[in-house]
């Protein structure tokens, strides 16, 4: 037989078993999310279907991926009803039949500011590491503040709320005229949503 013909169906062979060696392995796992909540001022009352009964500022809770509903009446009696989204981070693809690395853990924290939730994360991975929700210099803590002192207001910081809106709360607000609100920040690998409408206690109109 040529030689030549013979040359083609090894060189195949020997590409088939590079790839079987050196070819994609299983995908590892995804890794977990969790959210915790934070605020400068207690906020009058809570509603995250995800989170427990009782939340404690700054602990985090574990919470799956998706677009999920959130809202809360602020220390000031604004009313935020928004949907948010949390992310997690997929496994790597491994190599030579070998399992690929777990995605790393992802650290939500939303803060509940009378302006309006706020979102930031930590990730373990060094590619991304922490991802601020604010401007480089900018404190909301300060801001809310000299906002309450502004209204002569001395709200609760306490660190622990109840979940659970008031029954017959939205009969106290400006259903008619929701303001939009809208936070977004994005990067490699991560994006941060919220979307939703503020509502105005109607006392304060």
């Amino acid at each position: 037989m040529n030689r030549r013909n013979l040359r083609v169906p090894v060189l195949a062979a020997l590409a088939l078993a590079l790839f079987v060696l050196v070819g994609c392995g299983p995908q590892g796992e995804e890794g977990s999310s969790y959210l915790a909540l934070d605020w400068t001022y207690t906020p009058i009352s809570i509603e995250f279907p995800q989170l427990p009964a009782v939340v404690v500022a700054d602990t985090y809770y574990p919470h799956p991926e998706g677009l999920y509903h959130g809202e809360y009446i602020a220390w000031d009696g604004s009313w935020w009803r928004f949907n948010y989204e949390i992310e997690v981070n997929e496994g790597e693809w491994g190599l030579g039949g070998l399992a690929g690395a777990d995605g790393a853990d992802r650290f939500y924290t939303m803060y509940l500011y009378s302006r309006g939730p706020e979102l930031s994360f930590v990730d373990l991975t060094q590619s991304l590491g922490l991802v601020e929700p604010h401007p480089s210099g900018e404190d909301p803590a300060a801001a809310e503040q000299d906002r309450a002192a502004g209204l002569g207001l001395q709200p609760s910081a306490a660190r622990r709320v109840e979940a659970g809106l008031p029954a017959g709360d939205a009969s106290r607000f400006d259903l008619e005229h929701p303001e939009p609100y809208r936070f977004e920040a994005s990067g490699p690998g991560y994006r941060l949503l919220i979307e939703g409408e503020r509502y105005s206690p109607l006392r304060l109109r």
